[in-house]
């Protein structure tokens, strides 16, 4: 996965995808790999308080966070981080995915 995300990291101007005959991924967005979060084996709280303070980085950089990998536990830390963020607006095509999921957490807990 990492050695693929550098596919887009070099400045680039997007990825061409021939089946929509549209360019994505213009040069107006910036992929960014920060690496792993730090994960403390045999400390589920501690190592889901690293991905947590991650991933609230990289919205105070006013960046989206796209996070790969992981066991399904990572989810909670992840949507965690969006705490402080307001309302998402379900009709925005980039924070849609990330508010159901939000609602389904909130629903269930």
């Amino acid at each position: 996965m990492r050695e693929a995300s550098t596919l887009f990291a070099f400045g680039h101007a997007g990825a061409y995808d021939h089946e929509d005959d549209a360019t994505y991924l213009g040069a107006d967005v910036r992929i960014v790999d920060i690496g792993d979060a730090d994960i403390i084996h045999t400390d589920t709280t501690g190592s889901h308080a690293n991905i947590e303070v991650g991933v609230r980085a990289i919205l105070a950089a006013g960046a989206l966070p796209v996070t790969i990998g992981g066991d399904h536990s990572i989810n909670i830390p992840c949507i965690n981080a969006f705490d402080d963020q307001g309302d998402i607006p379900a009709q925005s095509a980039e924070w849609a995915p990330i508010h159901h999921v939000s609602a389904t957490i909130a629903k269930t807990s």
